[in-house]
């Protein structure tokens, strides 16, 4: 089962609205748009050139263009670039049936710059995640998982 997320980019007047069909998580998509907004300086443009042709572990593009919020994601993230200001970024994980838009628009209301997203938000969500795999790693039955911890960013 894939865990589908859609990314809001706002640049100005510009919304461009990305889809991830795959690893939508916090501890996955968070962690690698946090990496490439670090990266960003001037050029916001550039940033979306690296989603775009971003590959992930499967080798094929992780990220597509899409003109909508998808009706069956499950995180969505929302970025402000402004090359005035440090970038922004806000996440929100949506519960199986809820409001995609509104979770969008919550999304959008939790944008911090990154590395209070970072401390107060993708953090946390990845100590959570490395807490489960430690109990499930107490289980012979899960054994044949990865279930490594990952590192904080």
């Amino acid at each position: 089962m894939s865990t589908r997320a859609n990314i809001v980019v706002s640049m100005g007047d510009t919304k461009v609205i990305l889809y991830r069909h795959h690893d939508g998580y916090a501890r996955s998509t968070g962690v690698d748009l946090v990496n490439k907004l670090r990266s960003v300086t001037t050029n916001e443009e550039q940033f979306l050139i690296d989603l775009l042709t971003y590959e992930g572990e499967t080798g094929r593009r992780a990220y597509e263009l899409t003109s909508e919020i998808h009706g069956d994601i499950e995180w969505a993230y929302w970025i402000k670039l402004d090359h005035s200001r440090e970038p922004r970024i806000g996440a929100t994980e949506i519960e199986i049936g809820g409001d995609r838009k509104a979770g969008v628009s919550r999304a959008r209301k939790a944008a911090t710059p990154v590395a209070t997203f970072v401390t107060d938000y993708l953090n946390p969500q990845i100590v959570k995640y490395n807490v489960l795999m430690a109990e499930l790693a107490k289980n012979p039955r899960h054994l044949h998982h990865d279930l490594s911890p990952l590192d904080l960013v």
